[in-house]
């Protein structure tokens, strides 16, 4: 009986000194807080502005650490993303980790994950409970878009499982190096109609500074965030006619 008092006993100090610990590895910005551990960092919950946006796009890296997780960095805590008006997540390539209720947001249509090793990383067959509802799948309500490459290396039974579910992304921004990380992705998109298209944050590369992007890895043309559109075509019946665009990016040696 002695035992297992001093054993609730030591659980009870272990919580108390590892929550101090604990908020004082919180770090906040502008729509999210995020714990940062000795060696990476896990995305947690909205802030009162993140839970106003209607997109969230998360970084790769804060405050120097990769960001490996989203959801709660421990057990008895409940941190995840909760809002009303969240539409679309943007989840960078470094996440490994995911918990299952990470998204409770109603009115979610669109899951951006850029990993282009997505079998292995995330663990395509655990869909049913990835960071959404059950009723949501049911419902079809949430798209997952995925980089291209990645979709073709799905096997073909999950693929018909989860057809209405997962999706090839039309719009990819390439790092446009050899060797770069995550087979050349940096950013993903989707767009359903014609129109301009976001340009997201430059993109980092040890020892270069980023230049521009363009519509061919070879620089011939660059793009006008301004004023060129991408062009979506449909077929008779307003179904998309998939094609995927892609922006490279050009790099200058830093000196």
């Amino acid at each position: 009986m002695k035992r297992k008092v001093i054993a609730v006993l030591i659980l009870i100090i272990s919580f108390i000194f590892g929550g101090c610990s604990y908020r004082d590895k919180l770090y906040t910005t502008d729509f999210y807080t995020v714990f940062l551990d000795k060696d990476f960092a896990t995305v947690l919950e909205l802030t009162e502005k993140g839970k106003e946006q209607k997109e969230i796009i998360i970084t790769s890296e804060i405050m120097g650490k990769p960001v490996l997780k989203l959801g709660k960095a421990y057990i008895a805590r409940t941190e995840r993303f909760e809002s009303e008006k969240l539409k679309k997540v943007y989840i960078p390539e470094t996440v490994i980790s995911i918990r299952d209720d990470m998204f409770i947001c109603e009115n979610l249509e669109e899951i951006y994950i850029n990993s282009n090793s997505f079998n292995n990383k995330l663990k395509i067959m655990s869909f049913m409970g990835l960071a959404i509802s059950s009723i949501q799948v049911e419902m079809k309500k949430v798209k997952f878009f995925i980089p291209k490459l990645s979709f073709e290396s799905i096997k073909e039974e999950i693929l018909e499982r989860y057809r209405y579910m997962v999706n090839p992304s039309n719009l990819s921004f390439n790092y446009n190096y050899e060797d770069s990380p995550n087979e050349g992705y940096y950013f993903i998109d989707n767009l359903s109609e014609t129109g301009k298209i976001r340009n997201p944050d430059n993109p980092k590369r040890e020892g270069y500074a980023f230049v521009s992007w363009y519509l061919e890895p070879e620089f011939k043309n660059e793009w006008d965030f301004e004023n060129d559109e991408v062009i979506i075509e449909k077929d008779g019946e307003g179904n998309l006619i998939y094609s995927e665009t892609i922006l490279y990016a050009r790099w200058a040696r830093i000196d």
